[in-house]
C-alpha cells in the first residue's frame, strides 16, 4: 500500500495506522534513492512526493522545503532571490534524503555538506508525534538527523541555509582517449586534493563500444573565471581531450547529468551501487594504481565515479557524519534484464571486494546515500564505535521497535 501524503498529519496517520495492522514500514521522499529502500513487499510505503513546496526567506538567506523537495525545485525557487542551496548534482535529487546522509556536492567544499545547512527539521516519529529538532530543541536527535537521520522518523520538513548564486559556473566535460586515462587520473586527483573551493571534479569511467576503457571529467567549477581557466586547465594538463566546458548557469550545471531532471524515468532499471573512501593521507601512487588496475574487469554495464570530500568546516554544526577528507568512489551497475542479474552482480561485487581488500579504503560519508547493500558493521565502521552506540541509545529513544529499518540501518541499543 502506497501513502501519498499531502502533509504531516498525512504521515502520522499513516505512521498510526500501518503500526497497529503490524505493517512493515518504507518512506520514500523526493528522489531516486537506489537502494531499493524505498518500498517493501505487503507494507506500507509513506510517499512524500507531494510534499515539495518551497518556501524562501531572501532576508535570512533561509527557506524552509516540504520532506519531498527534489533539488531542482530549491534551486528554481532559490535563484528568484540571488540564492542557492548546497545540493548533490542532479536535478531529482531528493532534499530530505540528502540531507539526513552527508549530501555532497558542487558546493560543498565551500558550504559544507547538505547536512550542515539543515538548521532545523519536523520530524514524525515512530510514534506517530511531530517533533523539531534543531541546536536548541532535542540538539541530540538534531546531531543524528544529520548523517544517519532515515533511522530516527520521518523528516517532512526542513529550514535550510541558502547562499549567493555563483556568478559564474563552467559546466561541460573533457573526454580523454585511452592512452590518456593514466594521466588525467592523476591530474583529477591532484586538483580533488589540492584545487580551490570552487571546484568539484567528477571523474566517471566506463567502457566504451570497443571494449576498451574510457574516462570523461566534469569540472563542475563555480569559481571566478581566472581561477576557473587555472584549474581546469590543469585538468588537461599532458593530455588531449575532447573539451566542450562551457559558462553555464548553477541549474544548468545540475542538468547536464540529467538533463529531464525526472526521476521516473530510472523506472525498470536494476542497481547495484557501492561507495569507498580513499583518504587524501594515503599514499596516493597506491590509489591510483588500484583505481586503474579496476578498469579491465568493468562489463558494459559497470561505472565508477570519483569526486572530492573535502567538505568546508562550519562553525557549530557538529553532527554524526564524519569529515575525512579524501576522494569518494562510487562503483555502479544499471541494466534492464532480469536474466543479466548474475553477471552484473558478480562484476560489481568482485571490484568491491577489490577494493575493500586492497586496505587502501574506509567507509565513505557519503555510504548512507550510494549504499545498496551493506551489513552492520559497515554501518558501524563508518560512524566509529563511539557515536554508533551513541546513535543506538537514541534510536531506542526514538524507535525501539526499528519500524524506520528500510535504510542504512542502526539497530537500536542499550
Amino acid at each position: 500500500m502506497i501513502v501519498r501524503c499531502a502533509d504531516a498529519a498525512d504521515v502520522r496517520r499513516a505512521l498510526r495506522w500501518a503500526r497497529a495492522e503490524g505493517l512493515e514500514v518504507s518512506v520514500r521522499g523526493g528522489g531516486h534513492g537506489l537502494g531499493g529502500w524505498a518500498s517493501n513487499d505487503d507494507g506500507l510505503v509513506v510517499d512524500l512526493t507531494r510534499m515539495r513546496r518551497v518556501l524562501v526567506d531572501p532576508g535570512t538567506r533561509t527557506a524552509w522545503i516540504g520532506g519531498g523537495a527534489r533539488a531542482g525545485d530549491v534551486v528554481s525557487e532559490a535563484a528568484r532571490h540571488g540564492l542557492v542551496p548546497v545540493t548533490g548534482v542532479t536535478p531529482s535529487v531528493g532534499m530530505g534524503g540528502l540531507a539526513t546522509g552527508a549530501g555532497e556536492g558542487y558546493l560543498t567544499p565551500l558550504h559544507g555538506y547538505a547536512s550542515d545547512n539543515v538548521l532545523e527539521f519536523e520530524v514524525v516519529t515512530a510514534s506517530g508525534d511531530t517533533v523539531q529538532a534543531s541546536a536548541t530543541q532535542r540538539p541530540d536527535l538534531y546531531w543524528a538527523l544529520r548523517g544517519a537521520g532515515p533511522n530516527f522518523g520521518v523528516v517532512t520538513a526542513m529550514r535550510i541555509r541558502l547562499h549567493p548564486l555563483p556568478e559564474q559556473v563552467i559546466g561541460g566535460s573533457l573526454t580523454f582517449t585511452t592512452a590518456d586515462i593514466p594521466r588525467a587520473t592523476r591530474n583529477s586527483w591532484e586538483l580533488m586534493e589540492h584545487g580551490s573551493p570552487f571546484s568539484f571534479p567528477q571523474t566517471m569511467y566506463a567502457r566504451g563500444g570497443d571494449g576498451s576503457p574510457t574516462v570523461t571529467v566534469f569540472p563542475g567549477h563555480t569559481g571566478p573565471s581566472g581561477v576557473a581557466a587555472r584549474e581546469i586547465g590543469a585538468l588537461r594538463a599532458g593530455t588531449d581531450p575532447v573539451d566542450d566546458t562551457a559558462a553555464t548557469t548553477y541549474a544548468g550545471l545540475l542538468h547536464q547529468l540529467d538533463p529531464d531532471g525526472d526521476v521516473e524515468d530510472e523506472g525498470g532499471s536494476r542497481h547495484l551501487w557501492d561507495c569507498f573512501h580513499l583518504p587524501f593521507e594515503g599514499a596516493r601512487g597506491e590509489q591510483v594504481d588500484l583505481v586503474l588496475s579496476l578498469l579491465p574487469s568493468f562489463g558494459p554495464n559497470t561505472m565508477m565515479e570519483l569526486w572530492p570530500t573535502r567538505p568546508a568546516e562550519i562553525v557549530g554544526s557538529e553532527s554524526v557524519i564524519p569529515r575525512s577528507r579524501g576522494v569518494t568512489l562510487v562503483v555502479l551497475g544499471m541494466w534492464t534484464d532480469p536474466a543479466d542479474d548474475a553477471r552484473e552482480i558478480g562484476i560489481v561485487e568482485r571490484i568491491s571486494d577489490t577494493l575493500r581488500s586492497s586496505g587502501l579504503v574506509r567507509e565513505s560519508p557519503s555510504a548512507s546515500n550510494h549504499v545498496t547493500v551493506y551489513t552492520v558493521n559497515r554501518v558501524r565502521d563508518l560512524y566509529g564505535a563511539d557515536d554508533f552506540a551513541r546513535l543506538q541509545r537514541l534510536k531506542s529513544l526514538y524507535d525501539p521497535d526499528n519500524v524506520f529499518r528500510n535504510c542504512y540501518n542502526v539497530p537500536p541499543g542499550s
